[in-house]
């Protein structure tokens, strides 16, 4: 009995006054202190308060005592309003709020406003918080706003501003910069190079410099007299200072030659190029007026070439000119006349060439190697022929082999069969063929044609025997022959490997071969004699290794050889060599 546990239900008492139900005999152990008092999870007639804020929280008797015990479990969730110093309210969690009271938290209002950066003096749209830090900043603000003055050391940044700020330099030229860069730059400038108008120092003209420099200039004092004309030879004063610019003011520029003109002032000392005012003059080369500037009129001069007094029928060049010393610009305005003249050249014909080539005929000859009068050659064998004059003087020099194509009579080759002669070109000294036909019969005397054997040559093969044997294939196929001597060697070769011969009576080999010579017969048949292929029949051994499911195959069937591949033409058969059933015999693949 003392083991027995009554099973009846009885209702337990708790102190919150709720009621638990409980086997009679965990109650006994209960009321007998043996056992501990169950928690109660109904809820609580009366609800937690908070003791920092008041207030209360709806929980099960077993949270109340847990709570009660332990206060730091548990946090308020009620909804509360929180005014930071800022004076913007903010809805927060009531314990969130109480733990930002107490300094256990901090709290960055997020709400924004507008204020006046202290540095610069834009303004900027910031979160109250930052707008808190900002206010604390120490350092010089600008005098006047979004406006930095060079050298000026403004101290830390205050907050970072993307707006368009003016540096001012010492000089008085300014640079539009975002904010944050340019108080950045504001110590370390490098020396202005904004373009600044001055007095050139060295023709006293106008000129736009770098502002650095100008300083520069002015504190030297130079004032230079304004250069407006000047006399070729004559070198004016130049003064050189880093940086300082071409002048391109226009100067009046008296040349050597008396002509006037408009230079550039920086070109005027060392003109890059001589007096370009035109004159008509005679041609040294065709003797037509051509247009030349004045400094090539010097040149020419200056290398001696003379120019012929009048206008002649024939372009006669002096010989004592030595035009190879020319400039290129020379050199084009002597090949700058676009008319033709008539020259007598060196092989004593006369030609009409272009003005602008003359100059190369003079030095090169080009143009006499260029003759096309036609000239009479006798050649070798006795015929003259018409040749152009540039042809034959490559003949003379060995550089050219005319063609003589006068028409003479030969033999044909094959004269003792055809007795044909052939019409061929005087030059022509290898085989003629004639086009006459003649009769040519095969070795075995059986069959003859008419052919052009002349140009064609003799026929290696007779196109009717051929045929014959096709058509004797088709009559009576051959036997096959040697069958227990190949399979005996086949047998040595590989004697691991059973070897079955399917003999010609168990396959339809024959029959088969038989239908394709009678298709090939009938097809010939329709063609004209040498346009027929020529019939040549071989048989080639071969042989297939049969797999495990038909080792007792005793026919050539392409049903039973081809189970998985129904789709291929055909059967995959391999050639009968000694080096297949060498590979065979050491289990190589093949």
């Amino acid at each position: 009995m003392r083991y027995y546990e009554c099973p009846v239900v009885c209702s337990i008492t708790l102190p919150c006054s709720h009621t638990v139900d409980k086997p009679c005999h965990e109650a006994r152990l209960i009321s007998d202190g043996k056992h501990q008092m169950p928690q109660c999870n109904k809820k609580s007639p009366i609800p937690y308060t908070f003791s920092t804020c008041g207030h209360s929280k709806s929980v099960t008797c077993a949270e109340l005592v847990l709570y009660n015990s332990d206060p730091a479990i548990v946090r308020c969730e009620e909804n509360d309003v929180f005014i930071p110093p800022c004076g913007h309210e903010r809805a927060l969690k009531c314990w969130k709020k109480t733990r930002i009271e107490e300094r256990k938290k901090s709290f960055n209002c997020n709400r924004e406003r507008l204020v006046k950066l202290p540095r610069c003096g834009h303004e900027q749209t910031v979160q109250c918080s930052t707008a808190d830090r900002i206010e604390k900043w120490v350092g010089v603000s600008c005098e006047e706003v979004g406006v930095v003055d060079e050298g000026v050391s403004y101290g830390l940044q205050d907050y970072p501003c993307n707006a368009k700020a003016s540096l001012r330099r010492k000089c008085g030229h300014c640079m539009l910069l975002p904010c944050r860069e340019a108080f950045a730059k504001s110590t370390s400038l490098e020396a202005c190079r904004e373009p600044v108008k001055i007095v050139h120092p060295s023709c006293g003209h106008g000129c736009k410099v770098a502002c650095h420099l100008a300083d520069h200039l002015r504190s030297q004092n130079i004032r230079p007299p304004v250069v407006t004309r000047l006399i070729e030879g004559d070198i004016p004063a130049k003064l050189t200072f880093a940086g300082l610019p071409k002048c391109d003011e226009l100067v009046t520029f008296v040349r050597k030659c008396g002509h006037v003109e408009q230079l550039p002032c920086s070109e005027i000392s060392k003109p890059k190029r001589g007096c370009k005012l035109e004159s008509v003059v005679k041609s040294p080369l065709c003797g037509h007026d051509i247009k030349t500037p004045c400094f090539i009129m010097n040149e020419l001069q200056k290398a001696q070439i003379k120019c012929p007094p009048n206008q002649a029928p024939f372009a006669v060049i002096d010989s004592s000119n030595d035009f190879s010393t020319l400039s290129n610009d020379a050199r084009k305005v002597l090949q700058s006349c676009g008319l033709r003249s008539r020259v007598i050249l060196t092989c004593g014909h006369e030609s009409e060439v272009e003005c602008s080539k003359l100059l190369r005929h003079s030095e090169n000859d080009e143009v006499a190697d260029g003759c096309d009068k036609k000239v009479e050659v006798c050649l070798p064998c006795g015929h003259f022929i018409q040749l152009s004059c540039k042809d034959c003087n490559r003949h003379k020099q060995g550089l050219y082999t005319p063609r003589c194509t006068r028409k003479k009579t030969i033999k044909c080759w094959n004269y003792d069969r055809c007795t044909s002669s052939v019409e061929v070109e005087c030059g022509f000294n290898g085989a003629a063929a004639c086009r006459e036909t003649t009769t040519w019969v095969c070795p075995t005397k059986e069959h003859e044609y008419k052919l052009n054997i002349c140009c064609k040559g003799e026929p290696q093969e007779c196109p009717g025997c051929s045929f014959e044997k096709l058509s004797s294939s088709v009559s009576s196929p051959n036997e096959f022959t040697g069958d227990k001597e190949l399979k005996s060697w086949i047998q040595g070769s590989v004697p691991q490997h059973k070897v079955e011969w399917i003999s010609r009576g168990k396959l339809k080999f024959i029959e088969n071969e038989v239908a394709l010579l009678k298709y090939y017969q009938t097809s010939y048949a329709k063609l004209d004699p040498w346009n027929r292929p020529l019939f040549k029949s071989y048989r080639t051994p071969c042989f297939r290794i049969l797999s495990k499911e038909n080792l007792t195959l005793d026919a050539f069937d392409p049903n039973k050889l081809v189970k998985k591949h129904r789709s291929m033409f055909g059967i995959v058969m391999t050639i009968l060599t000694k080096e297949n059933l060498r590979k065979l015999s050491e289990g190589v693949k093949i």
